[in-house]
């Protein structure tokens, strides 16, 4: 897959990737001026569920997930390739992230974030050593819907 930046009808960025080796919070209510009354809490922003879902992977702390994932969600891996493997629905997605988020031997950082339209996309770098190659830089393809993650896919440089 190839990222093409244009700015004024020409390419100014070409990024090359390959593929390698619940429901909304409805119930999150915040009390208004009446007793006994409540409003549904202001929807998530595509933002606001990025940060927290890349802060699940840098903290290590798959608990960030939770709330994030659609019950609807597909998830494509970058690996094992060539097609990467598939994840289908809340409970498989979530323990497909889950597994990697509490992985205390990766480091993931994510980089520049582009809100364009839909889908986002995120790039990012993970470390699983201290060799040269124990490295790979890549991105997700994210779509959100009403503040919940409903597709993943996933790409590496090759």
């Amino acid at each position: 897959m190839t990222l093409v930046h244009v700015v004024d009808g020409r390419i100014v960025e070409a990024l090359g990737y390959s593929k390698t080796g619940e429901v909304p919070l409805a119930a999150e209510t915040e009390p208004d001026a009446s007793p006994g009354a409540a409003t549904p809490a202001a929807p998530r922003t595509t933002q606001d569920v990025l940060e927290r879902y890349n802060d699940a992977f840098r903290l290590h702390d798959p608990k960030l997930l939770t709330d994030l994932i659609a019950e609807d969600c597909v998830i494509e891996d970058s690996g094992p390739g060539p097609d990467g493997a598939r994840h289908v629905g809340r409970a498989a997605c979530l323990a497909r992230w889950s597994e990697l988020a509490a992985d205390g031997a990766l480091t993931f950082t994510p980089e520049t974030t582009e809100i364009l339209g839909d889908p986002v996309v995120q790039p990012w770098l993970l470390v699983w050593g201290t060799g040269t190659d124990d490295r790979v830089r890549g991105l997700n393809l994210v779509r959100i819907r009403e503040g919940l993650i409903v597709e993943a896919r996933g790409y590496v440089k090759a």
